[in-house]
């Protein structure tokens, strides 16, 4: 990558050095690394009152570091998708809850790429946000449910909350309240697809 004087202190400054956060102030004439907005030769009493004579200058923004960009938090776990400042990478941060997702444990902690994170919430449950590890989608609907079981609440009947059919034990398998109603209570196939009224049928 090239290198650009800096405007500041007019050190010549590789571009390529720079983080994502420091080239961005760098583009706007904040400085560099090296002078940190400081100029090294500042303007004499009598320059800075020759300036006032003209247009007020358009100050660049402060010389430091801003905060990651934090998109959304599951409300299930804590886990944020944010956007480091140092990088630019969006990735996941924080949420130390243990997931389960057929048979496998992960936490994003421990494995942040387990699914890539997103500016956008990719569950929605009432008003709450979840994370693919808090959340999931029925295995014969759209419905959006929680794969956790602390994080229904104890009802029933609530939104959001996940059922497994009889026989089925993976948690792709969970179905939302209405789905679970129809399957067959004695397989837990779907209607469309239970065999056990032609067995019966044949005893």
């Amino acid at each position: 990558m090239a290198t650009q004087i800096c405007a500041v202190c007019g050190h010549d400054v590789s571009m390529s050095s720079l983080l994502a956060w420091a080239r961005k102030l760098f583009l706007l004439g904040s400085g560099c690394y090296l002078c940190k907005g400081v100029d090294p030769d500042p303007k004499t009493p009598t320059e800075e009152l020759a300036e006032t004579q003209g247009p007020e200058p358009v100050l660049p923004p402060k010389w430091e570091r801003p905060p990651d960009v934090v998109f959304w938090t599951c409300s299930g776990c804590g886990v944020s998708a944010v956007q480091d400042a140092d990088t630019d990478r969006l990735s996941w941060s924080g949420g130390n809850a243990v997931h389960y997702v057929s048979g496998a444990a992960f936490s994003y902690t421990s494995f942040p790429d387990r699914e890539p994170a997103s500016t956008e919430v990719p569950y929605k449950v009432g008003d709450q946000s979840y994370c693919p590890g808090c959340c999931q989608h029925c295995a014969s609907c759209d419905t959006t449910i929680l794969s956790r079981s602390e994080l229904e609440g104890g009802d029933t009947y609530s939104e959001g909350s996940s059922f497994m059919p009889t026989g089925k034990y993976l948690s792709s398998d969970a179905l939302c309240i209405d789905c679970f109603e129809k399957c067959c209570p004695e397989c837990g196939d779907d209607p469309d697809e239970c065999t056990c009224s032609d067995e019966e049928d044949l005893i």
